[in-house]
């Protein structure tokens, strides 16, 4: 009787600790798959630089209507890392170098940035003085 009582909490415990474990490896699966999509998004916008050194990716929204619009948000990782004409040189030389022309520009307490393509899609590039780099690309109007 005893061995049987000792058998059955041993099974409830190794069941429920295998359960943790596959919500554990289920949560693990979802960030991956959440990084992938992340990853993907960049990747259809790649005729843009990377974002500066010293920046990290806080968010990427797509417009559902017309996939050509993407918007990444990145955040400094120190604030005080945060230097505009360093940020507005790299932009304006490595967009020239994907075929971007720089367009307007305006310098104020935020650096603002519009490039165009030839064929009419257009990219502008937001720096904060608080660390907030954003850049925006509209791709040709779509019938609405």
């Amino acid at each position: 009787m005893k061995k049987t009582l000792f058998t059955l909490i041993l099974s409830l415990l190794v069941a429920t600790g295998c359960q943790h474990k596959k919500s554990t490896q289920q949560s693990y699966l979802k960030q991956k798959e959440d990084s992938f999509a992340l990853q993907e998004s960049i990747a259809r916008i790649s005729d843009i630089p990377d974002g500066p050194v010293g920046f990290k990716v806080k968010e990427v929204e797509k417009d559902e209507s017309n996939p050509d619009n993407v918007r990444i948000e990145y955040k400094a990782k120190r604030k005080e890392a945060v230097q505009l004409e360093d940020i507005k040189k790299l932009y304006c030389s490595n967009m020239e170098l994907l075929g971007w022309d720089l367009t307007s520009i305006f310098e104020g307490q935020e650096l603002l940035m519009l490039f165009e393509k030839p064929r009419g899609k257009k990219c502008v590039v937001s720096l904060r003085r608080d660390g907030c780099l954003m850049v925006t690309i509209l791709g040709k109007k779509r019938d609405l």
